[in-house]
């Protein structure tokens, strides 16, 4: 069944389908509905096609919304509704949520650039006009479940922000963000896990955090097309990444840009072709606290993998980052930025610290069983008999904790007497000419 919105259509109707509320709203399945667009970059407005406001746990089932203005508006308290298997493409709003108290279920929605009631494509004034759409935009909702979506078209797929009725808190699984990322976040709590995420827009990025709490999880990055934004990943909310793989090749671009906010990396790789970059990979502005740790950068010639511009609050260890380097402000304090609780077991549970210079003529003294070698400038390996191995960057120019682990383990530029390491400069230098390169705590067998 095929349901057209003609250019004459009523524009003061509530919808082409209205909804009345009552629980449980209808269920619908294996409609079409198509309106007559302009080929423009300015869309002719319409009502919504289905108007579902207020109009709790109604179903929407193997539907077909084709190159609308709206296509569903389901604010008010429409929680329990499920959409299952729509396709759509809209100008203005795909589905509109705000003010649901109870779960709102999207299954293998596929939100893409077409048009007609077959599969027609839309011109090239109309794919720019979509751009500028959002595929879904939800303030309150109690928990926004989807699952094995695909959104292809629009700078803003998924937009999550706060309205007076409340934010949206809720997961995204399985589902791909295609060519244009446009996943959108100023307020809410949302788990974003398994999805893909492709950038060939440059007007786009894969995500643009401005609030709210986002953490993905097993997440896949790749470009064809750098953004102009800061960066491929821009936050200053609270953002958390934990073991996705970004595929970067060769392009000198930030991948994430923190302007403020908490920012948490965790078992990520980042694979860059070997090269120059002048860019950081990971670029923390202003007040930005969190912590990066057992992320992986391949192998390169020279470049800066995370650079924090000021000391708020971040550390930064056990990171394996072959030639790349890390920007940290004077002054930074060691003990902050670069602890490190070391694992495996040891005889006799004893606490130490290690440091290193920046020049790489330092002898260090190790406990029992631990070794250091020099891969390269700034790159070192620490490697313990027993077989755990951790590569890290080195630090230059920070000052020296000379009490890391109280009076009883002093730092020792002078002799080897004690159980800290022992740091030997350049004749002469002073504790102020050596940078903390790493710091092992109490760990027993």
């Amino acid at each position: 069944c095929i349901i057209h919105m003609p250019s004459t259509f009523n524009g003061s109707a509530l919808g082409a389908l209205v909804f009345n509320g009552g629980e449980p709203g209808p269920t619908i399945s294996g409609l079409t509905f198509i309106q007559d667009q302009p080929d423009s970059v300015t869309p002719t407005v319409y009502p919504p096609v289905i108007y579902a406001q207020a109009c709790p746990r109604f179903n929407i089932n193997q539907c077909r919304i084709a190159l609308v203005y709206d296509a569903i508006d389901m604010r008010g308290n429409s929680g329990g509704a499920q959409i299952n298997d729509l396709e759509l493409s809209s100008l203005h709003i795909g589905i509109d949520i705000d003010g649901c108290l109870d779960v709102v279920r999207i299954h293998k929605l596929h939100y893409w650039p077409f048009a007609g009631a077959g599969n027609g494509t839309m011109t090239s004034n109309q794919r720019v006009a979509m751009q500028a759409a959002t595929g879904i935009k939800s303030a309150r909702c109690d928990g926004l479940q989807m699952v094995n979506c695909l959104f292809l078209g629009s700078r803003n797929e998924l937009y999550l922000y706060s309205s007076t009725s409340g934010t949206t808190f809720g997961a995204i699984t399985t589902s791909d963000f295609d060519s244009n990322g446009g996943f959108v976040m100023s307020a809410g709590q949302f788990y974003i896990t398994n999805c893909t995420f492709s950038l060939g827009d440059s007007g786009s990025n894969y995500a643009a955090i401005t609030g709210g709490e986002a953490l993905f999880n097993n997440c896949y990055f790749t470009w064809s097309a750098s953004p102009t934004a800061n960066g491929y990943i821009t936050t200053s909310g609270q953002t958390m990444l934990s073991n996705c793989y970004f595929h970067q090749s060769s392009d000198d671009k930030t991948v994430i840009y923190a302007s403020g906010g908490d920012l948490v990396l965790t078992g990520n790789f980042i694979s860059k072709a070997s090269g120059t970059y002048t860019q950081p990979l990971v670029h923390g502005v202003g007040s930005v606290s969190g912590s990066a740790s057992g992320n992986f950068m391949t192998p390169t010639s020279s470049g800066t993998w995370i650079s924090l511009d000021t000391d708020t609050g971040f550390t930064v260890v056990g990171n394996t980052s072959p030639g790349w380097g890390i920007h940290l402000p004077s002054g930074t304090a060691p003990n902050t930025l670069m602890a490190w609780n070391g694992g495996g077991s040891k005889a006799n549970g004893d606490d130490y610290a290690g440091y290193f210079s920046s020049d790489g003529t330092t002898t260090v003294k190790l406990p029992s069983g631990w070794s250091v070698s020099r891969l390269g400038t700034g790159n070192y390996s620490l490697t313990h008999s027993l077989g755990l191995t951790n590569v890290i960057d080195l630090l230059a120019d920070l000052s020296v904790d000379d009490a890391a682990n109280g009076a009883s383990a002093q730092l020792d530029l002078t002799n080897s007497t004690t159980n800290a390491a022992r740091i030997r400069t350049n004749v002469g230098a002073t504790a102020t000419d050596c940078g903390v390169f790493f710091r092992f705590k109490r760990y027993r067998g």
